[in-house]
């Protein structure tokens, strides 16, 4: 009986780990900027960027460690202007904040 308990427990533990993989894990769930799914691993994601004067643009990038880890990445190199030529999304990022004074609104989806 031991042992058919003990199986049990490790099958629903190591589901729970898988599980956790491709969840999120913001403190409120509500803010996350990928709809719950800021831990998705090996992804392709995609960064609408719209500014009030200038026409939309996009940006494709990838990534093989957790979404949300590149996602601070990002934002790094919008807060400082040493990072300006990380990506093309940060040398935009920087000319628009540049050129109008304003940081561009950016949503994020895979």
């Amino acid at each position: 009986m031991n042992q058919i308990i003990n199986k049990h427990n490790k099958k629903v533990i190591s589901k729970e780990k898988k599980d956790n993989v491709t969840k999120c894990n913001c403190r409120k769930k509500d803010e996350c900027k990928l709809n719950v799914k800021c831990m998705i691993t090996n992804t392709v994601y995609n960064a609408t960027v719209e500014t009030t004067s200038q026409p939309t643009k996009y940006y494709i990038g990838i990534t093989e460690g957790p979404w949300k880890y590149r996602h601070a990445v990002h934002q790094t190199s919008f807060r400082y202007k040493d990072y300006k030529a990380r990506t093309r999304l940060t040398d935009y990022v920087w000319r628009t904040k540049d050129f109008q004074a304003e940081m561009p609104n950016i949503k994020w989806s895979i």
